[in-house]
This record gives C-alpha cells, sequence and structure tokens, in this order.
C-alpha cells in the first residue's frame, strides 16, 4: 500500500470518528424528555405568565406560541420564558426549532435559549437576535443584577441569523467538566457564540424571548440530572473550590460565633452574634444568612465540604438581590429586617491583620442593626456641615484626647485615683468646647458618641474575646485598652488630629475609651446609653460618679494646656488644616484630569438613600456643601425615582442642603449603553435633549431614572439633569 494511499485511509478514519464524536454530542448523555406538541398540550412546561404561552398549529404543525412579551422586572433582563420544571441539570445538550414573530425590520428582534435557571434573578441564556451587539446576539448571565454579555466574541462580531420569520433550527450545549457553553443557528457544526463560565453551573432549562413574541418546536433535552449526580456521590460542578481568602473569611465569621457563644452577655445586654440574624457576603461569590428562623427561598445548606460555622447558616450562591458589596441595614430576607454585610471581593489594600479587621468589621456593623431596632432616639446632625476647619474647636479636642489616652493607660494599671483626676480635667475642656462650638456641635458629637462610639466599643470588647481564635494569626495578643491606645495614635497626625479626622473618625476611640472607662468606674452604664435621647452624655454620667473635686475648670483647663503641650497642638493643628486646603485642591486637579468618561448627574430630591464604602481620602469644603473621595470601593444613591451605584471610583459631591439639591461627578471606563425612553442609543454618539426615562451602564456604574429630565453628551462628557424633584 502506498504512503499516499494511507494518508487517504488515515484522513478517512479521522474524518468518520470527527463526524461520530460531533454528532454524539446529544446521545452521549441520557435523553431526559422531548416535545413536538402534536397532543395540543404543554404539559411539562411552567412559564412565567401563563396567559402569554399557548400551544397552536401553524405549518401544519403543533408548535408551542409566545403571544406576548412580558415586562422588565427588577433587574435588565429577558422577560418572557417557559421552563422544562421537571429537569434540573447541569451537563446538557438542548435542541429544537425557533421562528420569530417580529417583522423582520426590526433588527433588535430576539429569541432565547435559558440554561441554568434558579430562579428570576439568576440564570444564563442565549440570546439569538438580528444584529450583534454588547447586548444582541449573546450569551448572557444573570446573576442578581442586570445581564451582561458572558461569550467571548467581542460586540458587533458574532454571527447572527435570525433575520426573517423563517424557521431556524437550535441548539445550545454547557459542558460541565470544561465551562464551556455553546450556541448553534442553523449550522449544527460550528457555533456562533462561545463562552466560558461556571457561575450558577446548574439549574432549569427553557425557551422564551428578551422582550419579542415568536413559536418553538421539536425540542429535545439530553443531560445530567442535579439530583442523580448527586446520588451517585459526585460533589456538583458548581461547588467549586475555596480559595484561601474565602476560607480565612468563613474562619473569621466562626470565630465570631464561637466568641459570642462563650460569652452572650459580656458585650452588650441582649447582643448576640450566635442568636441574631444577618447576613455577610462576599460580592458575586456567596451570601452566607446566618441565624434564620426557618427555611428561606434562594437560600440552601452550605455546600459539602465547608467548615462548620457554629450556628445554622443558609447559603446563597453567587450575586443575591441588589448587593454588590454595600451594607444594607433593614434588609428583608426571609420576612425578617437585618444587615447585609459586604466584605471585599479582593483582599489587597486592607489592613496587614485582615482577620481581626474583618470579625471587627461584622461585630461593628451588625451593631447598628441592633441599635436601629433597640436604642433610643439618638441626637443627629448633619456631620458634613461640622467644622472641620475650625481652629480652636480642632486643638482643644486633641487635648480632650490626650487627656483619655492617659486615662485609659492608667486604668489598666487599677490607678483609680489617678483616672478620676484625668477624667476630671477631660470634663473640663470637653465643657469648654461644647460651650464654645454651640449645640450644633455638642448633637453632633453627642449623637456620635452614642452610634459609633459605643459600636466601636462592642466591636473592641468582643475582639478581646477572641484570643483563643484557633488558624487566625492576629487575635493572640488583643485587648481592649491596647486597642484604645492603637486607635488613638492613628488618629493623629504628630501633635494634632487631622481636619479630615475631626468629623467622624476621632470619636470611634473617643466613645469607645468613655464606655471602657465606665466599666472601669463600675457604672451600669449601657442601659443608659441604649435609652440615648437629648439628655445622656458619657461625661455627664461620669461626673454624677466622681463629682467635680477641688480645683474649678479654669484650672483644670490651664493644667491641662500645661501638662500636654497647648501651643505645640496649635501650631500643628495651623500646620495640618493649610496642608488641607492645598490637598483638597491637589486632589480635585487630578480627579478633573482622569481620562476616561466623564459624568455629572443634577438632581432635587425630598428623600434619598446613600450608602457608601471608601478605601480613599475624604475631603470636606466649604462647611461641607462639597466633598470628594479619591476611591469608593461602592457608592450608590437609591431612592423611589433615581439609583446610581458607582464600583472603584471617585466621587465629586456638591450640595445645597436647604433646597435639597446635589450634584454628582464622576469618572469610568468607557460608557457601554445608553437607553433613552426604553430605547437603546449607541453610547459614543453625541446626544442632546429631554427624556422621560433613562439608563446608562458601564462595567463600574449603573444609573436608572424615572423621571423626565435632560441630557447631554459630547466627546467623553455626559451632563444630566433632572426637572423634577427626585424621590
Amino acid at each position: 500500500m502506498s504512503l499516499s494511499r494511507i494518508s487517504v485511509f488515515t484522513l478517512l478514519l479521522l474524518l468518520v470518528f470527527c463526524f461520530h464524536f460531533s454528532s454524539a454530542n446529544e446521545t452521549n448523555r441520557p435523553l431526559l424528555t422531548s416535545f413536538d406538541f402534536e397532543d395540543g398540550q404543554a404539559a411539562g412546561w411552567q412559564p412565567n405568565d401563563p396567559g402569554h404561552w399557548r400551544v397552536i398549529k401553524q405549518d401544519g404543525s403543533f408548535v408551542y406560541d409566545l403571544t406576548a412579551p412580558g415586562e422588565q422586572g427588577k433587574v435588565r433582563a429577558p422577560t418572557s420564558w417557559s421552563l422544562l420544571a421537571a429537569h434540573d441539570v447541569n451537563s446538557f445538550v438542548f435542541t429544537g426549532r425557533m421562528k420569530c414573530g417580529v417583522d423582520p425590520a426590526n433588527t433588535y428582534r430576539d429569541l432565547c435559549v435559558f440554561f441554568h435557571f434558579q430562579d428570576p434573578m439568576h440564570f444564563c441564556y442565549v440570546h439569538f437576535s438580528a444584529r450583534s451587539d454588547e447586548v444582541h446576539n449573546i450569551i448572557g448571565l444573570v446573576n442578581g443584577a442586570d445581564r451582561i454579555k458572558i461569550n467571548s466574541e467581542p460586540p458587533g462580531e458574532s454571527t447572527f441569523r435570525l433575520t426573517d420569520t423563517n424557521w431556524h433550527q437550535f441548539k445550545v450545549a454547557y459542558d460541565a467538566e470544561t465551562s464551556r457553553i455553546e450556541a448553534f443557528l442553523d449550522d449544527m457544526d460550528r457555533p456562533i457564540l462561545t463562552a466560558l463560565d461556571k457561575t450558577l453551573g446548574h439549574g432549569r432549562i427553557g425557551i422564551g424571548s428578551f422582550d419579542d413574541t415568536g413559536s418553538f418546536d421539536d425540542i429535545k433535552l439530553w443531560g445530567i440530572e442535579v439530583q442523580e449526580q448527586r446520588r451517585s456521590g459526585r460533589p456538583a460542578e458548581r461547588y467549586s473550590p475555596l480559595s484561601d481568602y474565602e476560607k480565612m473569611v468563613l474562619d473569621v465569621c466562626r470565630t465570631v460565633v464561637s466568641a459570642f457563644r462563650a460569652n452572650p452577655s459580656a458585650v452588650w445586654p441582649g447582643y448576640d452574634l450566635a442568636e441574631q440574624t444577618y447576613l455577610v457576603y462576599l460580592p458575586k461569590k456567596w451570601v452566607l444568612l446566618f441565624n434564620p428562623a426557618g427555611e428561606v427561598e434562594g437560600f440552601a445548606p452550605c455546600p459539602e465540604g465547608w467548615p462548620e460555622l457554629g450556628t445554622k447558616v443558609l447559603c446563597h450562591e453567587g450575586s443575591y438581590s441588589d448587593l454588590a458589596g454595600q451594607l444594607a441595614f433593614d434588609f428583608e430576607v426571609g420576612g425578617v429586617k437585618t444587615v447585609a454585610i459586604g466584605l471585599p471581593e479582593d483582599p489587597q489594600g486592607f489592613p496587614s491583620l485582615l482577620d481581626v479587621y474583618l470579625a471587627g468589621f461584622i461585630v461593628h456593623e451588625a451593631f447598628h442593626q441592633f441599635q436601629a431596632a433597640q436604642f433610643g432616639e439618638i441626637p443627629w446632625q448633619r456631620e458634613e456641615r461640622y467644622p472641620i476647619l475650625d481652629r480652636d474647636n480642632t486643638v482643644l479636642a486633641a487635648l480632650e484626647m490626650r487627656i483619655l489616652m492617659d486615662a485609659v493607660s492608667r486604668a489598666q494599671a487599677g490607678a483609680g485615683r489617678e483616672v478620676e483626676g484625668l477624667l476630671r480635667m477631660f470634663i473640663a475642656v470637653r465643657r469648654e468646647r461644647w460651650r464654645v462650638g454651640g449645640e450644633f456641635v455638642t448633637r453632633h458629637e453627642q449623637g456620635l458618641e452614642i452610634r459609633e462610639g459605643t459600636a466601636q466599643y462592642v466591636q473592641m470588647k468582643a475582639l478581646s474575646l477572641m484570643k483563643e481564635a484557633a488558624g487566625l494569626d492576629g487575635f493572640a495578643a488583643l485587648s481592649l485598652p491596647g486597642q484604645l491606645e492603637g486607635d488613638f495614635r492613628t488618629r493623629f497626625r504628630g501633635e494634632a488630629v487631622s481636619p479630615e479626622d475631626m468629623l467622624r473618625n476621632r470619636i470611634y476611640p473617643v466613645g469607645a475609651a468613655l464606655g471602657y472607662l465606665c466599666d472601669f468606674l463600675g457604672l451600669d452604664w449601657k442601659p443608659l446609653a441604649q435609652a440615648a435621647g437629648p439628655e445622656f452624655a458619657f461625661h455627664t454620667l461620669i461626673s454624677e460618679k466622681i463629682g467635680t473635686g477641688r480645683e474649678p475648670p479654669d484650672e483644670l483647663i490651664a493644667g491641662a494646656k500645661k501638662v500636654y503641650g497647648y501651643d505645640k497642638i496649635a501650631s500643628a493643628t495651623d500646620k495640618l488644616i493649610e496642608e488641607y486646603h492645598e490637598g483638597y485642591l491637589q486632589d480635585l486637579a487630578a480627579f478633573e484630569k482622569q481620562p476616561l468618561d466623564r459624568l455629572e448627574i443634577d438632581f432635587t430630591y425630598r428623600s434619598i438613600s446613600r450608602a457608601r464604602n471608601s478605601m480613599g481620602k475624604t475631603w470636606l469644603v466649604d462647611k461641607g456643601s462639597k466633598s470628594l473621595c479619591g476611591r469608593y470601593l461602592v457608592y450608590t444613591l437609591k431612592n423611589a425615582d433615581l439609583t446610581l451605584q458607582v464600583h472603584e471610583a471617585g466621587v465629586y459631591e456638591e450640595n445645597d442642603w436647604d433646597a435639597k439639591r446635589k450634584k454628582v461627578v464622576f469618572y469610568v471606563p468607557s460608557i457601554q449603553s445608553v437607553i433613552l425612553d426604553a430605547k437603546p442609543v449607541r453610547p459614543e454618539e453625541a446626544i442632546s435633549g429631554s427624556f422621560r426615562t433613562l439608563e446608562v451602564k458601564s462595567q463600574a456604574m449603573d444609573l436608572k431614572i424615572l423621571k423626565p429630565g435632560t441630557i447631554t453628551r459630547k466627546g467623553k462628557m455626559m451632563t444630566i439633569k433632572v426637572a423634577e424633584t427626585v424621590g
């Protein structure tokens, strides 16, 4: 036999093998179900709106017909689907015929195949269309938020074939071992869309449309049932191995629960994270629901192989609701309002003792939810108006902190008489400063010492009970006085307090120290702080316990100034205030020079909630009416008419408190989509006009406005003004 004949023979064998491998994609998995609808029924199908689906005779055959588009829900996603209710699969091949009922002149027309459908907020889908761009003719993922494109083909470069009213053969396949997704239309050998994704990993299969109508027929599903896989003893593919960071987070959660379990009343009466309901989550990874009252829709027991956490915990894999990394108070889950505590996706840039930081963060923020339910009315003033550049107030505040640091140190040594002397000195300085600062300063600090001071005390007290935490490095040397000393020192810049720390940050250790000193003095102070109200103040309670002493207040203040070097503190304060002004101007200039897309949103409001998780410095000028933060992990504004969420970006704000008007400016990578009055607009086009509703998206930003306004887009600058009151 000649070499050429051997080559030809070998080639033929390879072709036969390849053909067999390709055509066996369906048959190497069991056929689970098939439908030709010739009985006139759609038994086993579960539509989201039964009134929009029917079986009819069309083109000589009975078909399953979608008669009307659905309505958009909480997130931007397909609106109509009908699912095979009985089959929860991971690996699968799904085939059939489809025919779009929309005029071919509309290139936005579509039909969809759904897979890994877990609930209306978590599923994947193939979007077959008559055009290709960022949102058309894609493989999409809905994971608790607006759909995103996950296929590898660049926008505008995927092959689209749903361009007429003819029948088209389709096939969608997923391989759990490789995480590969393939979608075919007409040509069953070459996929038009491909992706690699295991975010959801399993779920139900279905058909439908984003917002159009159409018909389906000759449906077949081959696949591996998740239940069958679990009975075989193999773990489900969706349970990907935990990263080292995830393992550390779970260890932190276990440590928190263990500390409260062993000391149920030692931190604060009635506050017990071994018993109370709360959420801890890693964005896009999972959400843990601690101590639920019962079963909760969308949650299940933690995956096999996860560590025990010391209490009942349910798990939701992937994103949940609108949780994207932010803190969410009064978050409703399972009929209970609680706190959802978002932890950082990437631990880079966080404190070196990350385990201690995360444990303290969980305890601190969960206590704020406890305060909202159990504390009395806490005095409040708009913090941005605080006089952070007032020299005399800042110098005296630094003096108070120096005195408290020494009082904590002497309390740790058990020197009761010295502690009382230092506290009388503190009280004299505090009363004079609040007298000069007036009611605004008094009420602001009084409220923050109750709210944040007690939360910081609770955090430090709980951390001091975690010394025996196995497997975690940071807890061994923790004590409450030691934490206070470290916290105080971080609030000083040399001899003085920086202007940005005057507003809030310095009050954390001040309030916590006053709580610790109340413990030292044997005061039953916690019920009084919990009752709150305008009459409660730590220094008043302490004064009633230790008395005024022999020295008059003026002499105590003069003595404090001499002992702690008032003139040096004042000189250092002047320098910090000057540096603050210069630093703000430099950061503002750098902010405005970013080579990204600039968005400016101007609106009035009646009420609006704001959630922020910052890693950058926040500047406040012009009596708090202007603010600039160089980096927010998450920044959100939300009410009935406006929702804005920005990730990993700086934000500049201007506020007119009396008129309730706000301007927000930020920069993001290229804007990906603009939808004016429910109609897509090419985001790179110049825009100038009015709108009734507006949606703007990029990878780092999501904006929705449901009130009329105007929009201008020129080059990289987009300006949006909402004409009517928002909220």
